[in-house]
């Protein structure tokens, strides 16, 4: 069977992988940065893009991005099955555009993602890794595996951080021409994002809002979430909403929180349906006077809507975020609900008072940090554009 098509489809077309399309709004920012970020080149190209939720060509991304010729094809960890195989054949490209894809604590998933390096060079395809995060290899072994990669099967790498650029042998990745710039890309949203916010408005009907974001993690239960909650309306007034990064593990807990209530909180906690549209999410948060997280993209997004954030530093990604924008007073280094409602719950009150007394500030703040790493999101897209692409 010749899957080779005409070749010069090869020279437009580019296969996007990654987390897409499982659930997860982190990742779902990630495709719309990079969509957006080609899509503003003015060049057509044909997308190949592997994701969970396969449903042909969506009719807003022919809206969305106007010179981007986007198929959506089922998302499959076997880089060897149909689609996948007829997706390298037809491309000259295979593109991972950013988060942390390579990680060794599920062995099976990192041999995987290795794999689809190995077969994009077989089929003739360049492999490009952007806004990518290593510190999730802790083994030597695949540390070696990667450093062979990075010199022999990957063409061009970017990453969002300067512990990720150590992990990797000198020369062998393209961060702005050299120059240490790092960001996430979900960053090169933020004048999309804060349009979108203008344009909707700050509507909070006079109530004021908390937005919560939260993740499971072990030694705390959702009853323990509840109790610091309703602690927090207790003292601050507030009511909160609760959102989902990811739609299966932050929904299941948040329901959990809510079941844990009892009824207790009336009508001061309510959860926000799970929607992947980061501009949706974005307005969202925008009606809220703060919002306070434990992942990295909410605090992110809260950011680009221009509204300030606490963070829970569950990982050093969370730390480094609230570090690098000056304002790690609002970031909490305690992960632990257990000790009972009032440990935790009463360090974030204090920083929820904060903000309230500093709010304009910190708005400026954020907003400022937000535009400041969108021109670094271009600087890095377009040294990958002007080398890779054009």
């Amino acid at each position: 069977m010749n899957l080779e098509l005409n070749p010069a489809a090869k020279t437009k077309t580019i296969f996007l992988f990654g987390y897409f399309g499982a659930g997860n709004i982190g990742d779902e920012l990630i495709l719309t940065a990079f969509l957006t970020m080609l899509d503003s080149r003015g060049a057509p190209f044909d997308v190949i893009v592997a994701s969970g939720e396969c449903g042909g060509a969506p009719a807003h991304y022919a809206a969305r991005y106007p010179n981007l010729n986007i198929r959506v094809i089922k998302r499959s960890k076997n880089p060897l099955c149909f689609n996948n195989v007829r997706a390298f054949y037809s491309s000259c490209a295979f593109i991972m555009p950013g988060g942390g894809i390579f990680q060794d604590y599920g062995v099976l998933s990192f041999l995987c993602y290795y794999s689809f390096l190995l077969c994009a060079k077989a089929a003739g395809d360049k492999n490009y890794l952007l806004y990518q995060g290593f510190t999730g290899i802790k083994k030597g072994f695949f540390k070696k595996m990667m450093n062979f990669a990075s010199s022999r099967l990957i063409d061009y790498i970017s990453v969002r951080d300067e512990k990720s650029a150590k992990f990797l042998p000198d020369g062998s990745f393209q961060n702005g021409c050299g120059k240490g710039i790092y960001t996430d890309p979900a960053f090169a949203l933020n004048t999309a994002v804060r349009k979108a916010v203008e344009e909707n408005g700050r509507h909070s009907g006079g109530e004021r809002f908390i937005g919560f974001s939260l993740r499971p993690w072990k030694g705390s239960s959702a009853d323990d979430i509840a109790g610091a909650l309703l602690k927090i309306i207790e003292k601050t007034g507030f009511k909160i909403k609760l959102y989902s990064m990811q739609k299966k593990t932050d929904c299941d807990l948040n329901a959990a929180v809510v079941k844990s209530l009892k009824g207790n909180a009336g009508d001061k906690i309510s959860m926000v349906e799970y929607a992947p549209d980061v501009f949706e999410l974005a307005r969202s948060l925008a009606e809220n006077e703060l919002n306070l997280g434990m992942r990295f993209h909410f605090t992110a997004v809260s950011m680009m809507a221009g509204v300030p954030c606490i963070g829970i530093a569950y990982d050093e990604k969370v730390s480094k975020l609230y570090e690098s924008a000056g304002i790690s007073e609002l970031c909490v280094s305690k992960t632990d609900f257990s000790s009972g409602p009032d440990d935790l719950a009463s360090e974030l009150i204090c920083k929820i008072r904060y903000i309230v007394e500093n709010r304009a500030r910190l708005a400026e703040t954020v907003e400022k940090f937000a535009a400041g790493d969108e021109k670094k999101a271009g600087i890095l897209f377009g040294d990958f554009y002007e080398k890779c692409l054009a």
